[in-house]
């Protein structure tokens, strides 16, 4: 019963979350420059913050990023004040063209790291989906310098965003200081071609060391749970038994099962990948991955000799 009702409370907090975010995001937003100001991204967003109070959104900015010629760039303002904070730059090195993405010196928002990969000495930003986990534990990387790489036509392997079919929309986890204390948020991106890009919003927690979920609000530490029973082969609940829940970055939680098998891992952020396997003596069990967005609760895994 305490799940069921666990459940019910978070996807009706959920659902009214969504429909304030979109009917926030639904309305037109004219700016300057291709960045809205502060006083009216807090008026657009005045709703929502009521909502989730430490989030800072920018509201809908659509800045075109049609990168045509050498060192052309195009610019975000993360944190609505003090000058720019983030730039899409083409950039040019021995006849191969990269696309660039880079911090800009002297912004509100220090960018200092990417969720992305490191490859040939360049980082190699991922292309995050909705609902992906943005926060402490993901792997940061910066190269200083425009080698913060989105596209690289065809150079080296480890691109994100080069394979994406144009009108593909994903998100850039960003890492950033203001005042020396640590925020994480987002930047969504709609790929229109090779060196041409939308930078659609962008959102960041502005609670210190606080994680968000990409292209929706904060990630709340309370989190979900993920539960089931552990069987064997003929059906009977299998006691003591491992479940190991393993998330991208390495981090294990375990649980071990009851006297009829069953068991449960609690306070998983919503948004996660994660596997999740048995470790028993008698039984052999196929490790099952999934993508966590509520509380699952039929979670069964039947063991073979």
């Amino acid at each position: 019963m305490r799940l069921k009702q666990t459940k019910k409370v978070a996807t009706n907090k959920l659902d009214d979350y969504l429909k304030l975010s979109r009917s926030v995001v639904s309305k037109p937003v004219p700016h300057v420059d291709k960045v809205v100001g502060a006083s009216m991204a807090l008026a657009l967003f005045g709703a929502l913050q009521t909502v989730e109070a430490q989030m800072v959104y920018s509201g809908p900015q659509n800045v075109p990023c049609n990168l045509t010629v050498a060192n052309q760039r195009c610019y975000a303002n993360i944190d609505l004040a003090g000058g720019n904070d983030f730039e899409i730059t083409r950039n040019v090195v021995a006849a191969q063209i990269f696309v660039q993405v880079d911090e800009v010196p002297g912004g509100g928002f220090e960018i200092n790291g990417f969720n992305a990969q490191f490859a040939g000495g360049y980082v190699y930003p991922y292309a995050l989906a909705a609902g992906a986990l943005i926060g402490p534990a993901s792997p940061w990387f910066t190269q200083a310098g425009q080698a913060n790489s989105l596209s690289d036509n065809g150079f080296y392997p480890n691109h994100k965003w080069e394979s994406l079919p144009n009108g593909t929309t994903r998100f850039l986890g960003i890492r950033g200081t203001i005042g020396g204390q640590t925020k994480y948020g987002w930047i969504r991106l709609t790929k229109n071609g090779f060196s041409n890009y939308t930078i659609v919003d962008w959102a960041y927690n502005n609670t210190t060391n606080g994680a968000v979920l990409a292209g929706n609000g904060v990630a709340t530490s309370a989190g979900v749970s993920v539960s089931g029973r552990v069987l064997t082969s003929d059906g009977r609940g299998l006691r003591n038994a491992v479940v190991t829940l393993t998330d991208v970055n390495g981090n294990v939680r375990t649980a071990r099962t009851s006297a009829f098998g069953y068991y449960q891992i609690d306070e998983i952020p919503t948004g996660q990948t994660v596997v999740v396997g048995v470790q028993s003596k008698l039984y052999q069990f196929a490790p099952r991955t999934l993508t966590v967005g509520d509380a699952i609760t039929d979670l069964d895994f039947i063991g073979s000799n």
